[in-house]
């Protein structure tokens, strides 16, 4: 259920933000604000593919990451101003959070690499939006 949830989050998160690049839906930011706003306060539970719940920092970073890679989409969709600022730092957010995930001794567990190729379409997304623009 806890995985068919992120899924299901990131999906439409992805999708929101693909499609804020080619169409002007004032609703796609709308989405993609209630959506990092749901990583923000539940990435870390959602992404955390082990039983124990004790708090870990890959995952909070994480979903932080993800969080910023929103953010920096509805700063596209808008055309505002420091958008490259944005850009940018959500790619150093993103690659810094994969490089932390690759540290991690578990990183044959499926719910790593699932999280891990998440990471790497987010960062391609912020790159296309950054050619696009």
């Amino acid at each position: 259920m806890k995985k068919q949830t992120e899924r299901t989050i990131y999906l439409v998160a992805l999708i929101s933000g693909v499609l804020s690049l080619y169409l002007n839906y004032t609703l796609l930011p709308v989405i993609m604000v209630f959506l990092g706003l749901a990583y923000l306060t539940l990435g870390w539970h959602l992404l955390n593919p082990e039983k124990e719940r004790r708090f870990d920092f890959v995952y909070f970073w994480t979903s932080f990451s993800f969080a910023w890679a929103f953010l920096t989409l509805i700063f596209n969709f808008y055309e505002w101003s420091l958008l490259r600022w944005f850009q940018y730092a959500s790619i150093l957010f993103l690659v810094l959070a994969m490089i932390l995930m690759s540290e991690i001794k578990r990183i044959k567990e499926k719910g790593i690499v699932e999280i891990f190729i998440k990471t790497m379409l987010l960062v391609a997304l912020v790159v296309f939006s950054m050619i696009v623009d």
